[in-house]
């Protein structure tokens, strides 16, 4: 008598090893589809942070320019002496003088730069933009928060307290701190691209 090997036709065997490889091909799918979810999360954690961020500077720019007929339309000085926010521009004035004078002495420890220089709710801004900070060569326009705290770089550019207000003038010298990369934004990562142009 012959001997039958294999798998007849209809067997629960056959039915039971497509079942297998399906459950292993809908796992095998499923693994997939995780892991490009998992690869493309900072891309859009990345365009989510860069785009609220030009929603800052274009609400920031939009209040700026709401008080052009009133006052000038940037925080330095306009050809007929105007400011905006004129108080606040004396009391960023006031504090780059300070720190001139008393040579830094505040930065002392880490809070010392993390904490705003001014409150600007004082002022009326609410939002906590102080100004933007543009590289045209990169592409990037950031706000820029008073107050270097982790919170603040991961919304824009963040003043080092202790160091000037970014008004210009005198004996002043800013320093604005940055992410070069967050959560898949770009902010400043480029930024070692950019050569200053010596051509003055």
């Amino acid at each position: 008598m012959g001997c039958c090997t294999g798998d007849a036709p209809g067997s629960p065997e056959k039915g039971e090893n497509e079942l297998m490889k399906a459950k292993s091909l809908a796992a095998a799918l499923i693994l997939f589809l995780l892991g490009l979810l998992i690869a493309l999360i900072p891309s859009f954690s990345g365009h989510r942070l860069e785009a609220q961020a030009e929603q800052t500077v274009e609400r920031f720019n939009e209040s700026i320019r709401q008080n052009e007929n009133e006052e000038s339309s940037s925080f330095t000085e306009s050809k007929d002496g105007d400011f905006p926010y004129p108080e606040l521009f004396q009391a960023a004035q006031e504090y780059n003088e300070e720190l001139y004078r008393n040579r830094q002495t505040g930065f002392t420890s880490i809070s010392a730069y993390q904490e705003p220089s001014l409150c600007l709710s004082d002022y009326g801004i609410d939002d906590g933009v102080f100004g933007t900070v543009c590289i045209p060569k990169l592409g990037v326009t950031l706000p820029i928060y008073l107050g270097a705290s982790e919170e603040n770089m991961a919304k824009g550019a963040a003043h080092l307290s202790q160091t000037s207000l970014p008004i210009g003038g005198e004996n002043t010298n800013c320093v604005l701190a940055g992410h070069c990369g967050f959560n898949g934004a770009d902010y400043f990562r480029y930024l070692l691209s950019v050569h200053a142009d010596r051509r003055r």
